[in-house]
């Protein structure tokens, strides 16, 4: 008798076991599934979404690049109404480098060629040359105005910039710039 109640116990809790792997693989299993396909999705999701971002910011890097255009070709059509470049664009120069103390530049056409692709444009080359009164920080200052005339207007671009000395005046160092800028013809 002790042994059949021993066997009906194993039998009760081979049963049980039977029950909990039943339920397991008929309930549990399937949410188990469920919550594994969901978090797959939720992190195809994610990466869709980092990936949006990354798109977004690069459009706002763009329109902003694009309006920034849009407002250097109205600078330069206003240009256009003042006369020729040689007439504008010395003072266009002179004002930030003023602004930085450099205030007897002197700035001469070096030379233009035609836009090949704009028939409507050139690319006009500049020389500025000034006396460099204090040293360092009259270098110095040249370097900002010049970041700031390069950020202000995108169609003048920087092409080099050497500080000399004169064997005449030695102690009177002189700077000059040379770039090249897009005008209307």
């Amino acid at each position: 008798m002790k042994l059949s109640r021993q066997g009906g116990i194993i039998v009760a809790a081979l049963i049980w076991v039977t029950a909990a792997v039943v339920f397991c693989c008929s309930v549990l299993y399937p949410l188990w599934e469920k919550e594994r396909n969901n978090q797959s999705k939720l992190d195809d999701l994610h990466g869709k979404i980092q990936r949006a971002r990354k798109i977004t910011a690069l459009v706002e890097t763009i329109g902003k690049r694009a309006s920034e255009t849009q407002e250097s070709i109205a600078r330069m059509t206003q240009a256009r109404s003042m006369g020729p470049p040689l007439v504008w664009f010395p003072a266009k120069l002179e004002r930030p480098l003023s602004r930085f103390g450099i205030t007897q530049a002197k700035v001469r056409l070096n030379g233009t060629v035609p836009d090949p692709e704009k028939p409507e444009l050139q690319r006009t080359f500049w020389n500025v040359s000034f006396p460099i009164q204090s040293g360092v920080p009259d270098i110095q200052a040249l370097l900002l105005a010049l970041t700031a005339i390069e950020n202000q207007e995108r169609y003048i671009r920087i092409l080099d910039c050497a500080f000399t000395t004169n064997e005449a005046a030695p102690f009177q160092p002189a700077g000059t710039v040379n770039l090249s800028a897009i005008v209307w013809e």
